[in-house]
């Protein structure tokens, strides 16, 4: 009786995401470009909204998900909406998996109950590798950046108007750099305080190499100092130390390569090289011993 109820559980299951999958692609009307995009958002802000109200880091997130690029009002709505979506999507699965391999009902709440934590941490961590990617594609950008930078001040443009090509010549290579690059522009003609942009824009990608350019830039900009020369020293020795990181990853491979060598291409290695002597001199032993 238990396989008869999975088995139509399964079907009805799998009936409905063929009928919601013809839905959206067949019988949809097309829609304006972003218009899908923009319910899909609403309707994980609306899911995760009251999440996002009982909880008590939403600053913390909302930090986490600016220095990831996510600087939308919605952000932090449409997260919470994931997460909740996540770990309803793993309860059922690991509920499904549970109850075909167990096959008992009772034996199906305490995995489902840990496939919905799971997934209720999992888009955290996809979060938190966003960042570190975002930080480091924020570091190899900025020597790039100083030089067009200083190459715009030389040929006679302001600082706001240097800052704005800037951005602009790095929108294809590095278009995460380009978007902050414009954000600090706009939120200084906008404010008329270029410094509390720079400060910003600091605080909102938590990059060291970031906060140290915008204090060398603050400072120039405060006391009236030539600012050419030292964003070129900077931007020196931003790529060697970008050219000694990737040096010290490059030696670090031999060491890494210790361990799936030894266990995994060494023993095949040996496998194939000394298993048929073995075995030949297995059989020539029991020949002479006459087995």
């Amino acid at each position: 009786m238990t396989g008869i109820w999975l088995a139509a559980f399964f079907f009805l299951f799998v009936m409905g995401v063929i009928v919601a999958a013809g839905y959206f692609v067949v019988l949809r009307k097309p829609e304006p470009a972003g218009a899908q995009d923009f319910h899909a958002g609403a309707v994980l802000e609306s899911v995760g909204g009251w999440v996002a109200d009982s909880a008590k880091s939403n600053d913390t997130v909302r930090k986490r998900l600016a220095a990831a690029g996510y600087t939308q009002a919605s952000a932090l709505g449409v997260f919470y909406g994931i997460r909740c979506a996540t770990a309803v999507v793993l309860f059922f699965a690991v509920a499904i998996v549970a109850l075909i391999v167990r096959g008992e009902i009772d034996a199906v709440f305490l995995p489902a109950m840990c496939g919905a934590g799971m997934g209720y941490y999992l888009p955290g961590r996809l979060l938190g590798r966003r960042i570190q990617q975002r930080r480091l594609a924020l570091q190899r950008a900025l020597p790039t950046a100083l030089e067009l930078y200083v190459l715009s001040i030389e040929a006679g443009q302001s600082l706001d108007q240097g800052l704005i090509e800037t951005s602009r010549s790095l929108a294809r290579s590095f278009p995460e750099l380009s978007q902050e690059l414009e954000r600090v522009y706009l939120e200084a003609r906008a404010s008329n305080n270029r410094a509390a942009a720079l400060r910003a824009l600091a605080d909102r990608t938590e990059e060291p190499e970031v906060r140290k350019v915008v204090s060398l830039l603050t400072d120039a900009d405060r006391f009236g100092a030539s600012i050419s020369p030292a964003l070129r020293t900077h931007s020196r020795y931003l790529r060697t130390r970008l050219r000694q990181s990737a040096h010290e990853t490059a030696r670090k491979i031999g060491v890494k390569l210790i361990f799936p060598v030894f266990f995994l291409i060494f023993p095949a290695v040996v496998l194939i090289t000394l298993g048929p002597a073995c075995i030949m001199v297995f059989t020539q032993l029991s020949t002479l011993l006459g087995n």
